[in-house]
């Protein structure tokens, strides 16, 4: 599971192994984590990769990542960066210089449009931008085409989710 944390992304690059993250606990049973070493992960803006550190609860077993909070689950883009985006190619027809490559954001634009026809519909009345925000509200990733739908969510949910057996109506 991924946790976010409140850290700065240029300190966490410029500190290194070396940064004092604080320990959490665990989402599942509040148990405080152990260290329990560290995991290379990508962060926009910088092309070599960070370490991050991860825990381990000793009473369930669970291993979890930290992260840096506002970056999407599974993305190395901040969702403001996505958001900007989207905002951009909705008020001028083009995309912004710098912030990713012209394919990265081609394909968030397309996906952004078959993730709100089939979450909000064919007919959603709004432009993306809104339809983007909404989908954020409601805790879904608007440029994620995930077929899993634990990793179509922006960040994780505090609880497990269990699939309920099928009901037969009579």
């Amino acid at each position: 599971m991924v946790l976010a944390e409140e850290v700065s992304v240029n300190e966490l690059v410029a500190q290194g192994k070396n940064f004092p993250w604080t320990r959490p606990k665990c989402p599942h049973c509040r148990m405080l984590c152990w260290w329990h070493g560290f995991v290379l992960a990508f962060f926009s803006r910088f092309p070599e990769g960070v370490f991050i550190r991860r825990c381990r609860c000793p009473h369930c077993k669970r291993v979890h990542r930290l992260k840096p909070v506002g970056y999407v689950r599974r993305f190395r883009w901040s969702g403001l960066e996505i958001r900007g985006v989207i905002e951009a190619r909705q008020e001028t027809g083009r995309f912004p210089k710098g912030v990713a490559s012209r394919e990265v954001m081609r394909r968030w634009w397309r996906s952004l449009a078959q993730v709100i026809a089939k979450e909000l519909g064919i007919s959603f009345p709004g432009p993306r931008l809104s339809g983007f925000d909404l989908l954020l509200s409601r805790g879904r990733n608007p440029v994620s085409l995930a077929k899993k739908p634990e990793n179509q969510v922006v960040i994780d949910p505090p609880y497990r989710s269990v699939p309920l057996p099928a009901c037969d109506e009579r």
